[in-house]
């Protein structure tokens, strides 16, 4: 079980370690200390005080917290989040490129950056195991289940169509929440 937030900012400062200084990596490690979806956002407007970027670990470890509780939008949310803060990323970039601030020398070369961020396969999996958490339960009401299938159905469209090959656990997950519909 995950430790909590409050347990892992404690021993940060303990250490004196300060959070401006930590990269991506050790943003992915405090989120999975995270016990909530409270703690997972509080993860993420830490990350976004120090502009400290995101890579497809953080954000697969920000859509498993939501696929913890089996909150299926939530998950859904992250995703989107995902690809919007990818695309500001990359408008700033090209902004960058066409209006530099300080002149490069000749035969210099920028950095060219990816356009735009994909959702990886852990976080499409994770959004699949949320959709199945709720599917599979009683007491949801049919509407709400169809709706999670639904969504389901179409990330994994949109996976496909962005050329993220599904493995073993992405098939296993859609499979699950066909079997959980009584879908042949």
């Amino acid at each position: 079980n995950p430790v909590g937030l409050a347990s892992c900012l404690q021993l940060l400062q303990t250490l004196q370690v300060p959070l401006a200084t930590m990269g991506p990596s050790s943003y992915v490690s405090l989120l999975t200390c995270c016990q909530s979806v409270w703690e997972g956002r509080k993860v993420n407007d830490i990350r976004k005080q120090y502009t400290v970027s995101s890579n497809e670990y953080y954000w697969s470890a920000l859509v498993d917290i939501y696929a913890r509780v089996g909150d299926y939008r939530g998950a859904e949310n992250v995703l989107d989040e995902m690809l919007m803060e990818s695309r500001v990323e990359y408008d700033d970039e090209k902004r960058r490129r066409v209006n530099p601030t300080k002149k490069t020398t000749k035969g210099s070369r920028e950095k060219q950056s990816t356009p735009i961020s994909i959702p990886p396969l852990p976080a499409y999996t994770s959004f699949f195991s949320a959709c199945y958490k709720l599917i599979s339960r009683s007491d949801v009401h049919p509407s709400i289940k169809s709706d999670a299938a639904n969504r389901a159905w179409a990330r994994w469209k949109e996976m496909r169509i962005h050329s993220v090959a599904p493995d073993v656990m992405a098939y296993g997950a859609l499979l699950r929440i066909f079997a959980a519909q009584g879908r042949p």
